[in-house]
Parts: structure tokens; C-alpha cells; sequence
């Protein structure tokens, strides 16, 4: 099953993981968040 994430979601998500680790996500980076998610 793949979950899809939107586009306020993706900003959330990538927000609180640079946030909380430091890592950076650019803006074309949502597979990454949808790959372990799923």
C-alpha cells in the first residue's frame, strides 16, 4: 500500500525532521517521505 502525501503535509513532515535531526529535505523530496511511510 502507498500512502500519498500532499503538499502541506510534505512541508510539515519535512519541517519537523529538520526540526528534530537536522536533515534537510528538498522540495522534490516527497518519494522519500511516501517510501517510508509505507
Amino acid at each position: 500500500m502507498v500512502l500519498r502525501v500532499g503538499e502541506t503535509e510534505f512541508k510539515l513532515l519535512r519541517d519537523l525532521i529538520e526540526e528534530r535531526s537536522g536533515i534537510l529535505l528538498g522540495d522534490d523530496k516527497t518519494y522519500l517521505i511516501e517510501n517510508r511511510l509505507s
